[in-house]
């Protein structure tokens, strides 16, 4: 359960994102220019707590932790939407993305810490706790002279890899991933570089429409 769960996450939320209808799906956030050519690709301004717990945190059955120990509630979340897309090759997904940016509320926990990097250190333990790596990537994902953290890890899964990525500034905590076949490095290359231009974009300008960044 523990080695195919966060697999599955991918490829539940991916089409749940593609799969949105004109009421609720809009122009996406992010240019085409950051997926590869021919993405399917969805932007869901609005994602509310609970659809970010089952399509991101948790299974909707049996509340197994994914990437948040915490719900979005109990993490103070506020806010936030998600784009989501996906590459298929003979009838098959080749290569899937998401990213979700969200907005916490001012304050800090118990321990003097600010909700977002609350939130990103909850994500960073579900991923550690699923046996993903840190790996080095060319550059970081926060904007230069930004305050904040960020992580970049990789788990391999059946024939698919999974790298995600998270950072967080001010009030913005934002977290993707990418799947993709292993057995490419070319496929590697191309989904570690747009995950990361994905990312960077996302914590600079928010995701959602009218996210702050600090």
């Amino acid at each position: 359960m523990r080695r195919f769960g966060p697999l599955l996450a991918v490829g539940v939320a991916v089409i749940a994102g593609l799969s949105m209808n004109g009421a609720y799906a809009a122009t996406p956030r992010l240019p085409a220019a950051l997926y590869p050519s021919g993405a399917h690709i969805t932007y869901r301004p609005s994602i509310s707590n609970e659809s970010m717990d089952c399509m991101w945190g948790f299974y909707c059955e049996g509340s197994i932790a994914l990437f948040h120990f915490q719900s979005e509630t109990e993490l103070h979340r506020a806010g936030g939407g998600g784009q989501f897309a996906g590459v298929r090759a003979h009838r098959r997904m080749t290569m899937a993305f998401e990213l979700f940016a969200s907005r916490y509320d001012t304050g800090i926990d118990d321990n003097g810490n600010s909700w977002a990097a609350v939130a990103f250190a909850d994500f960073c333990a579900a991923v550690q706790a699923h046996n993903y790596h840190p790996i080095r990537i060319n550059r970081g994902l926060l904007p230069h002279g930004s305050q904040g953290a960020w992580t970049a890890q990789l788990q391999r899964s059946g024939t698919s890899d999974l790298i995600v990525m998270a950072a967080w500034t001010g009030q913005t905590e934002v977290e993707g991933i990418v799947m993709y076949d292993h057995r490419s490095s070319p496929a590697r290359t191309v989904a570690t570089s747009l995950l990361i231009l994905q990312t960077r974009r996302a914590v600079r300008d928010g995701l959602p429409s009218g996210l702050p960044v600090s």
